[in-house]
């Protein structure tokens, strides 16, 4: 638009001109023409500022300043818990790990004492003995002894009490055969070295003088298996009751025809 407003002002001046030339004295004013023109000013756009209202501000009050500090000491309480229990763990552990150094250091102490003690009784032995009598020594301690000697014990007294159908099959057997008796005996079993009995002897016999029943005792006895095997050849004593069970008086007819019922018990 301003561009078509500059060509009509041309225009205009070479037309007014173009007449004073062409007339050579006559000057025409002509009336002024207004033209115009329109003009858009380009209007920035207006910036809205948002206003917050402010909130009023809240104060604490006695009750909620006291459940805040009531909070703060619970968490505080909480943490030192935490900590407590992760310093208790790691005592626990160092604990264990001290537990199991000092038994890897009592058992260490003890192998030595044992094998240095048995090394001095061995050297006293070489003082007043040949080498092959030292050799085969029995270096134990006098608790060490009576430990075992104990355990072996126990273990016989074991052995004899599962044996006790055996014996009393053995006492059955001569019930059959001869007049009923009963009778207590003391029967000697000698263990070896290989824990195995090597010698069974009899005390005290009075009715079990038959030696069919003495061969059967000896031999249900002869094999006895101990798992503890003894430094030394060791003798057990054992006591042996025979009694008869069902004692009625009968007829001799009933004697010869019935069989009585034993019953052995070991003391």
């Amino acid at each position: 638009m301003l561009r078509s407003l500059v060509l009509i002002l041309v225009s205009l001046s070479l037309t007014s001109a173009f007449a004073n030339e062409a007339s050579g004295t006559t000057n025409v004013n002509n009336e002024t023409i207004n033209i115009d023109g329109e003009f858009h000013e380009k209007v920035q756009p207006e910036t809205i500022v948002e206003t917050k209202t402010a909130e009023p501000e809240f104060v604490d009050d006695e009750e909620l300043v006291k459940l805040k500090g009531e909070l703060k000491e619970i968490k505080n309480m909480n943490t030192g818990f935490e900590k407590k229990t992760e310093t208790f763990q790691e005592m626990t552990e160092t604990a264990t790990k001290l537990t199991a150094n000092q038994n890897e250091y009592l058992k260490g102490r003890s192998e030595y004492e044992k094998t240095i003690s048995a090394f001095r009784m061995k050297q006293e032995c070489l003082k007043t003995k040949d080498a092959k009598d030292c050799v085969n020594l029995d270096t134990r301690s006098d608790e060490e002894k009576k430990a075992f000697n104990i355990s072996i014990r126990n273990e016989f007294s074991s052995v004899i009490q599962n044996k006790r159908f055996e014996l009393q099959a053995c006492y059955q057997s001569v019930l059959k055969s001869q007049k009923p008796f009963e009778d207590a005996i003391t029967v000697l079993v000698k263990i070896g070295k290989e824990g195995t009995a090597t010698h069974v002897g009899f005390e005290n016999m009075k009715g079990l003088y038959d030696t069919k029943i003495q061969n059967c005792i000896t031999k249900v006895l002869y094999d006895i298996q101990l798992n503890n095997r003894p430094y030394e050849s060791v003798t057990f004593r054992q006591v042996l009751n025979f009694n008869i069970k069902n004692k009625v008086v009968k007829s001799a007819k009933q004697i010869e025809q019935e069989d009585y019922d034993a019953l052995f018990y070991d003391l």
